[in-house]
């Protein structure tokens, strides 16, 4: 459980201080490679994906404390960032196969950003694919 705490943490400061860095410039970041703490924050989420994968603990623990709010407001934040957003869906993907992070994204409203991720990257067949099989 210190665990999944300890990442979805990680998740919301990187974004917090992406966000406190790159302020008005936040609706322009298409690459991670713009700041450190993008690059943290990608690796965070896939370090949550190879956790959560294949442990349904671990999908649990991180849905139960905030895991999916986060990652949700990763993609409403940055959602010009295709590599950002095909994480996150993958994620999402994988947290909402429990009840718990179906429930959590749907009270986030998580169906209305995950369709924002599909109308932005609309090319990306990764992000439709992950996006049409979450909900």
């Amino acid at each position: 459980m210190y665990s999944s705490f300890a990442l979805v943490n990680l998740v919301k400061e990187s974004l917090k201080t992406a966000t406190k860095k790159l302020r008005r410039d936040i609706d322009h970041v298409t690459e991670l490679s713009e700041l450190a703490e993008l690059q943290t924050l990608f690796q965070s989420l896939h370090v949550i994906t190879n956790l959560t994968v294949h442990h349904d603990d671990s999908k649990v623990g991180i849905s139960s404390v905030g895991g999916v709010q986060a990652i949700l407001k990763c993609m409403k934040t940055l959602p010009k960032c295709a590599a950002l957003q095909v994480k996150a869906c993958h994620v999402l993907l994988s947290l909402t196969c429990c009840s718990i992070g179906k429930k959590k994204a749907l009270e986030a409203g998580g169906v209305a950003i995950i369709l924002d991720a599909v109308n932005h990257h609309i090319g990306c067949a990764s992000i439709c694919e992950h996006a049409c099989k979450i909900f």
